[in-house]
């Protein structure tokens, strides 16, 4: 939205990063380069997900979380199940070579 010349006030700024901390990602509208809206969106974690990763720590598995989430929503959903390891604003090809990588 800089890039293209929309102002973002403080205000804005802030939401965002409330929305990152509870697990969501903040999406900013724009008309005609002025703010209109911000729109906060996430995925349910699966209601097992956190019991797994404890689950795969007993076992010594260290978990890593690839995802294509910004860093703020990211890190809360990973704390939120109990992974360390996050790489976050990851594309596709980034994902891919990443788990390829691990798989070495």
């Amino acid at each position: 939205m800089v890039e293209l010349g929309v102002r973002i006030p403080v205000e804005t700024s802030e939401i965002l990063a409330e929305t990152e901390g509870m697990a969501q990602s903040g999406i900013i509208i724009s008309i005609n380069q002025e703010l209109t809206g911000i729109i906060a969106i996430s995925n349910p974690l699966k209601p097992g997900a956190p019991d797994v990763i404890s689950l795969l720590k007993s076992m010594k598995v260290k978990s890593i979380m690839v995802t294509g989430d910004n860093w703020g929503t990211a890190n809360a959903i990973a704390q939120e199940v109990g992974i360390d390891t996050v790489i976050a604003e990851a594309k596709p090809d980034q994902k891919a070579k990443k788990v390829k990588e691990l798989q070495g």
